[in-house]
């Protein structure tokens, strides 16, 4: 039987964005497979929620369980695409070509891929080893299997010119040390690009403690207010934040409330998983999209890239731009 799971209490000294030393309850959250709950605190000033108390050993999440790592192949290739048209949509083709890049949070290597193919000199990190093994070997990339702080440790020297962090900030515990690790691996003049989930979102108040946000893998969740003081203070004193555009307000909230529920008592009795598995043996026996290996990067580019405007928008992501000046 695995031991349970241990929780701290990250001391409350200021707050990680803005340094504001003032604290209330966001919000009390369960989730299946973890005993104790996770509250949400937010600063009173910034808007910045975060979790305390929050998991010691966090690669207990990142299990070959989780949902990105388990996502079917359709999936990563259309978040892949997705990332990279909002990439290129907001740095343009040829501000890729022979630059180096840094992904973190290269994940499977499928961003990474199609970074190299666009002419970048591409290095990924990745927390989990497993998974930037499986990078190495599908796509010949060069993945650093460890934190952003230790590859800094390693590679002493290493400077680059975009450091891309798409949906990776809201599950970094050591705020606001990474934002100044990214400072720190540019090169004069570099950009700092990304993306990460809206606090302000406007769904988060139609869906309350079910909004999608809220899951065990977000410790910090930024407003815009939040995201500009953290950059601010970690280097990037004029960042451009967009907020992706609102979606209309859901409709049958209550009943997608009930089945996300019902999903999570599955989840407590131990059911969930045999679903899911055989969920995925379908997923298997399904056709595969054609590789996009194989397809030209002007066909994945004709498609639209995803929308961002005003910070303010109250979109469900926050797209960041910041250069090191």
């Amino acid at each position: 039987m695995s031991a349970p799971p241990v929780y701290t209490y990250p001391e409350l000294a200021d707050c990680a964005a803005c340094g504001a030393r003032r604290f209330r309850a966001a919000a009390r959250l369960r989730f299946p497979a973890f005993p104790d709950a996770f509250q949400l605190l937010e600063c009173a000033s910034c808007g910045l929620l975060f979790n305390s108390p929050r998991l010691a050993d966090q690669s207990a999440l990142y299990r070959s369980d989780y949902y990105v790592f388990a996502e079917s192949e359709a999936g990563r290739q259309g978040a892949a695409m997705s990332q990279f048209r909002a990439l290129v949509d907001r740095l343009g083709a040829d501000r890729l070509r022979g630059k180096r890049v840094l992904e973190i949070g290269a994940a499977l290597g499928h961003l990474s891929s199609l970074l190299a193919r666009a002419g970048a000199r591409v290095r990924g990190v990745e927390l989990c080893g497993h998974v930037a093994q499986a990078a190495r070997e599908r796509f010949q990339a060069d993945v650093f299997a460890g934190s952003l702080a230790a590859f800094r440790e390693k590679e002493r020297e290493a400077r680059f010119d975009i450091v891309v962090a798409c949906e990776v900030l809201e599950h970094v515990p050591a705020q606001p040390a990474f934002l100044r690790d990214c400072r720190a691996v540019l090169a004069p003049g570099g950009v700092l690009v990304g993306t990460t989930p809206n606090a302000a979102a406007r769904s988060r108040g139609a869906w309350g403690d079910d909004w999608e946000g809220f899951n065990p893998f977000h410790i910090y969740l930024y407003t815009p207010s939040a995201l500009r003081a953290a950059l601010g203070r970690a280097g990037f004193p004029s960042p451009e934040i967009e907020s992706s555009a609102a979606e209309p307000a859901p409709g049958g909230v209550g009943l997608r409330r009930a089945r996300r529920r019902l999903v999570r008592a599955l989840d407590s009795a131990g059911i969930a998983p045999v679903l899911r598995n055989v969920v995925r043996r379908f997923r298997r026996a399904a056709r595969e999209p054609r590789p996009f290996e194989q397809r030209p990067l002007d066909e994945i580019l004709r498609e639209a890239a995803p929308s961002f405007k005003d910070a303010d928008a109250g979109g469900e992501k926050l797209r960041f731009v910041a250069r090191a000046e």
